[in-house]
């Protein structure tokens, strides 16, 4: 077996021609320099230059394992680089998990500012309810989980990615689609569109919450999981709702959205989350990207 050095060192005379020359790109002395490519001959088992006084040129047998000396160089090379990119964050993968209402709020902009930061690294994305994230982060098979509270694992760090108003969604075609703001206590007997309260437990509480310390009593028709088919509900007349403010980049037509006159206790909240043993050097900078972009106005 040899070392890389010897490829090197080949390389480097059978570009120059010379052995003083090449010993002086290498930063060595012309004996040694001559030594290296003697255990390479040795180690091949084969004559790679024929030398002279005057003269060094390449045998038939050089002439072959130059370009694959050469390809085996920059292979090395390439994969001394990547390593390099890799522990310092510059290259790699890294796996996001997001609500489906985070690809209409801040995911976007963390992305393309990821991907300006991070040109090299590979940016796997991954539609998933908060619950399945969850799993998901556990189970080591994403990196980042953008998803909502709550959070209460210790081996979890998260902070608030966003935060936004819950808002009414009104068809728009009734009455209270004339009115600027909305009381809540006009939603009292008016078909309702709400969220199940396990797969999407967080805004059936939220919702709920906000309903029940204004007084509303709605009757409700439909729970479903997803803010874009709460909306398509709306939009088909079947009742109104209260959705998060991110709703608006829906755009659904006939849905008309209105602010809520109530004072709300709590902010609809998207938190970033990550496993506290994950090892991926690319976490810290996501995370303080994220941070940042977060705290940006849209």
């Amino acid at each position: 077996m040899f070392d890389m050095s010897l490829l090197r060192c080949f390389v480097t005379v059978a570009e120059e021609m010379h052995f003083g020359r090449a010993a002086e790109r290498m930063n060595m002395s012309q004996p040694p320099f001559s030594r290296q490519i003697q255990i390479l001959e040795h180690v091949l088992g084969v004559k790679l230059l024929e030398r002279t006084s005057r003269s060094v040129k390449l045998t038939p047998a050089g002439q072959i394992f130059l370009p694959e000396a050469r390809h085996i160089l920059q292979l090395l090379d390439n994969a001394t680089l990547l390593a390099k990119r890799v522990a310092l964050g510059k290259s790699g993968s890294l796996k996001i998990g997001f609500t489906a209402m985070a690809a209409f709020g801040g995911l976007p902009r963390l992305a393309a500012a990821f991907r300006r930061e991070f040109p090299h690294v590979e940016l796997v994305l991954q539609e998933a309810s908060s619950a399945d994230q969850l799993r998901k982060l556990n189970a080591s098979e994403i990196d980042f989980a953008i998803l909502r509270p709550p959070i209460e694992q210790a081996q979890l760090q998260s902070f608030c990615f966003s935060t936004e108003s819950l808002i009414a969604a009104i068809p728009a075609s009734h009455s209270l689609a004339a009115k600027p703001k909305i009381k809540l206590r006009d939603l009292s007997g008016e078909p309702f569109i709400s969220y199940l309260p396990y797969e999407a437990y967080y805004l059936y509480n939220l919702v709920g919450d906000f309903l029940a310390k204004a007084g509303a009593t709605p009757s409700y028709v439909q729970q479903l999981t997803q803010v874009h088919s709460v909306m398509a509900l709306v939009q088909a007349g079947m009742g109104v709702s209260i959705v998060p403010e991110s709703a608006r980049l829906l755009n659904f037509s006939n849905v008309v959205l209105r602010p809520i006159e109530d004072p709300q206790s709590k902010p609809v909240e998207l938190f970033m989350a990550w496993r506290r043993d994950n090892l991926n050097p690319l976490i810290p900078p996501m995370a303080e990207l994220a941070r940042q972009v977060g705290a940006t106005p849209a």
